[in-house]
């Protein structure tokens, strides 16, 4: 997984949030903008925002980009089970307010999942 911020300056206040980042993201179209804000991989100011949003100076985007799909052999219910787990305890000890972020990546033949908090412990 990748990930990029981005902080709006003064010019860019106006501009729609799809063009931006599609503009500022190599090879990366505004549709394939769209589709990674229509499912929550990129964040305005630690929040949601929508394509048509326009940015204002000082906005701060979070872009994550993931790989391709991974594939991963075992128990369903165990793996949602370790996730929740994870998540719970990342919860557990970040503050009020704090924006955790889940991702999984492939490394080798290996699939690794990884809890970042973007907020204060």
């Amino acid at each position: 997984m990748e990930y990029f911020t981005f902080a709006a300056e003064k010019e860019d206040a106006g501009q729609r949030i799809d063009v931006f980042l599609a503009e500022n993201l190599e090879n990366l179209s505004r549709s394939g903008v769209q589709k990674l804000l229509e499912q929550g991989h990129i964040r305005l100011n630690g929040g949601s925002a929508k394509a048509n949003t326009r940015l204002r100076e000082k906005d701060v985007m979070d872009v994550e980009i993931p790989e391709d799909p991974v594939m991963v052999l075992g128990d369903n219910d165990l793996l949602t089970q370790v996730v929740y787990n994870l998540l719970e305890n990342a919860a557990k000890f970040a503050s009020q307010g704090s924006t955790l972020f889940l991702g999984l990546e492939k490394k080798g033949e290996k699939a690794v999942v990884t809890v970042r908090n973007a907020g204060q412990t």
